[in-house]
């Protein structure tokens, strides 16, 4: 069928990208069908949309690129669908996300101005594409053509899972609770169902609780924690061994939702691939997957969610509702439970291939950024971590208790406390675009030195200070291409103890979606050297924003001596601008920089 040839284009590599790119490719090329994927960067784009009747961008945010990719598909001929898996595209309900009710300002900022670059690219689209009907609903009432492709497992997987579900003689030693978080979102979900897991471990002594990914507890389980098993986030090629060492997962939610009906099942068929059963939360995506009782069970206060976890840890039961659950899974959430569905889809869509081309891509696995991808050496050492830590997995299934690492950080984008814009100067009625009333505001409670901008704007502002960093232009545009670039400072004499905060003026377009900077220095002391890293979200929407950050403990300690500055402004391809970088210090306290 060579009418029909479809292009992935994204910025991302990670779960999502995997679901809703390589999954779908491995879909449509096992029915015969031409698709590849392109990381938004890839200089072949947009020349190459000629060989393509669809292009699917996957979660894109609206940027010059993106617009000219959009104009390029149409004039093409190719039919153009915008992708997503969650219900971020709608800046009026991602003010209801339920965690950013509770998340720093600069969060918030953040996800809204994703959320208002994402409904550009919804709307430059010819037809919407989701994971979930909820999606598709939410889209048709924003006047877009909406389909449904769910979520499906990895054929890999699949087969994984058919042998951890022989293994699991040897797996499922202990009546073991499993909680999996793939991101720094979901406190308020574990803390929910916390209460019940508690009755469920005080109850049955013998419980033990495998907790695996970003996921802060604080001291609530202080008491059992020679019982809790801590896991940092794994490949997904090692979840599905840890998950096989329950005999029940949870998908707990706080707030059932807009938000918690538009996300997958994949909770269920994830686990139930390996055979384990899953309690999960009432949302229409889990109550659609699960028949309750047979292939899992769903719960909707403490007492259903004390009973179900409880039932399904009786190694029989967790067993019969497990292999029901498989099942499930391979018959609803495989590949091979959906045949043509996806082709057929993208053919009623009519989009025309103006130059065909009997060539395939190499379809990546890990990242779609052929500049980026690791070296054959690295991806060779990854596939050796791999099966090491499956063989862990097997060697300590008898005292699982020896896979914690209680120390688990959350993911380092979540960076140090932020401020953004007016919530620096409360008093303010706005922020003008050069930032004067941030620093003036500033002035008023705190001594202020500049190590990077025009230094004659500095005295203006009565700022004292010097441009530190070399070769760094400020107020310019800079151009970054894959090659991640960093600014260093000259040496600096300093004393940190002083400072306590640091402002950084600066403006930033990305093709990402979310990105961060990064700010490192290195205290040269006598008998070695010490280095501080911080991390603060940035707004990617081209405007100038300030950012007032608090640094680490590490770094406000009384040392004095020379350091040196790196500021890494984007991880990311993109361009950035910096009006300003500005230490704050205490007044009445003596320091240098």
């Amino acid at each position: 069928m060579r009418s029909l040839r479809v292009l992935y284009i994204t910025s991302r590599h990670d779960a999502p990208y995997r679901y809703r790119c390589v999954i779908p490719c491995l879909h449509l090329r096992a029915e015969g069908i031409g698709a590849d994927i392109l990381h938004i960067r890839d200089p072949r784009l947009p020349s190459c949309l000629v060989h393509y009747a669809v292009v699917v961008l996957f979660r894109l945010p609206w940027s010059p690129r993106v617009g000219d990719i959009v104009t390029a598909a149409r004039a093409a001929g190719a039919r153009v669908v915008f992708d997503i898996d969650d219900l971020v595209f709608d800046p009026d309900a991602v003010r209801q996300v339920p965690f950013l009710a509770t998340a720093p300002g600069i969060v918030r900022a953040q996800y809204e101005s994703t959320s208002r670059r994402l409904f550009q690219t919804f709307n430059a689209c010819d037809v919407f594409l989701g994971a979930t009907q909820a999606l598709a609903r939410h889209a048709k009432a924003l006047k877009k053509p909406a389909h449904v492709y769910p979520n499906l497992l990895h054929p890999q997987l699949v087969e994984t899972g058919r042998r951890i579900r022989s293994l699991r003689e040897r797996l499922q030693r202990f009546p073991i609770i499993s909680y999996f978080s793939g991101s720094s979102t979901h406190d308020h979900d574990f803390a929910m169902v916390l209460p019940a897991i508690r009755r469920v471990m005080a109850a049955r002594p013998d419980t033990k609780l495998l907790l695996c990914g970003f996921l802060e507890v604080g001291d609530a389980l202080d008491d059992v924690a020679n019982r809790v098993i801590r896991v940092p986030f794994v490949d997904w090629r090692v979840q599905p061994w840890l998950i096989g060492l329950s005999r029940v997962t949870i998908a707990p939610l706080a707030r059932i939702d807009a938000f918690a009906h538009a996300k997958s099942s994949l909770k269920f068929f994830e686990a139930g691939a390996v055979g384990v059963p899953a309690v999960v939360s009432p949302t229409e995506p889990f109550m659609d997957a699960i028949t309750q009782g047979k292939n899992g069970y769903i719960a909707s206060d403490t007492d259903a969610w004390f009973s179900a976890i409880n039932t399904l840890l009786e190694l029989d039961v967790a067993r019969r509702v497990g292999d029901a659950a498989r099942e499930a899974a391979i018959e609803r959430h495989s590949i091979a439970g959906h045949r043509h569905r996806l082709r057929e889809l993208f053919r009623s869509l009519e989009g025309r291939i103006r130059r065909p081309t009997p060539n395939l891509l190499p379809l990546p696995e890990e990242t779609p950024d052929s500049a980026r991808a690791p070296s054959a050496m690295r991806r060779r050492l990854s596939k050796l971590a791999r099966a090491r830590a499956i063989l862990g997995i097997l060697r300590r299934a008898a005292r699982p208790e020896t896979l914690n690492q209680p120390h688990v950080r959350s993911d380092a984008a979540a960076g140090a406390p932020t401020l953004l814009d007016d919530e620096i100067v409360p008093e303010a009625e706005s922020v003008d675009a050069g930032g004067e009333t941030v620093v003036r505001g500033l002035r008023l409670r705190a001594e202020l030195f500049g190590v990077f901008g025009v230094e004659s704007k500095f005295k203006e502002l009565g700022i004292a200070g010097l441009h530190a960093f070399v070769g760094s232009t400020p107020s310019r545009w800079m151009e970054i291409d894959d090659a991640r670039r960093q600014m260093t400072s000259v040496p600096l004499d300093w004393r940190t103890g002083y400072y306590g905060e640091v402002l950084v003026s600066m403006a930033v377009r990305t093709d990402e979606d979310q990105t961060f900077a990064r700010l490192e220095w290195q205290l040269k002391r006598p008998g070695g050297q010490g280095a501080c890293i911080m991390d603060f979200p940035l707004i990617c929407d081209g405007d100038m924003h300030h950012y007032l950050v608090r640094l680490p403990v590490a770094a406000n300690t009384s040392v004095s001596g020379k350091i040196l500055l790196q500021f890494e402004p984007l991880p990311v391809s993109g361009a950035y601008r910096i009006d300003r970088i500005v230490f704050v210090g205490r007044r009445g306290v003596e320091g240098a920089a």
